[in-house]
Order: C-alpha cells, then structure tokens, then sequence
C-alpha cells in the first residue's frame, strides 16, 4: 500500500519576474500528487545585491483551488485551514 503525504510544503525565492512560476509549480504539484501545497517565497530585498524577490507565498488545496496568497511585502502573514483526506485502506 502506498501512503501520501498530508501536505507539500516548500521555501523558494524568485526574482519578481518568476511570479508566475510559483502558481504552476503549486498547480503542477497538487495535481500531480493530489495534495494540498504551500509555498513560502521570500518577499522584498534578498540582500547581496540580488535585487527584490516575488513573495506571493500561497495555499492551494489538493485540487490547485488557491485558499490564500500573500502579496509581494515582507511581513505579511497568510492563514488558510488545511482538512486532511482520508487515506486509502
């Protein structure tokens, strides 16, 4: 019997011109795995002279429906309820 994950849950950085890959990559994700993902991405300054970051860290359920999504500001907080799926027997 093969078990799933409850989540997948990731930390990225993109430069502001990859904000679209953060949706594909968590729409890829849950239907791929049919899991509910979320994707912390860095927000603002990255430092070293690497320029501002996407942010648009987000909460999608297991069918790509997306629950919530932070804007490109650091600090701010998202908050979204994950129910967990029955597992097969």
């Amino acid at each position: 019997m093969s078990q799933r994950p409850d989540v997948y849950s990731a930390g990225l950085v993109h430069r502001t011109d990859e904000h679209a890959e953060l949706e594909e990559r968590a729409l890829r994700i849950a239907a791929e795995h049919d899991v509910p993902v979320v994707l912390s991405s860095h927000a603002g300054e990255a430092g070293h002279g690497n320029g501002r970051t996407a942010g648009g860290s987000g909460v999608w359920d297991a069918t790509g429906r997306l629950l919530a999504r932070a804007d490109d500001e650091p600090g701010v907080v998202i908050r979204a309820t994950l129910v967990a799926a029955a597992q097969p027997q």
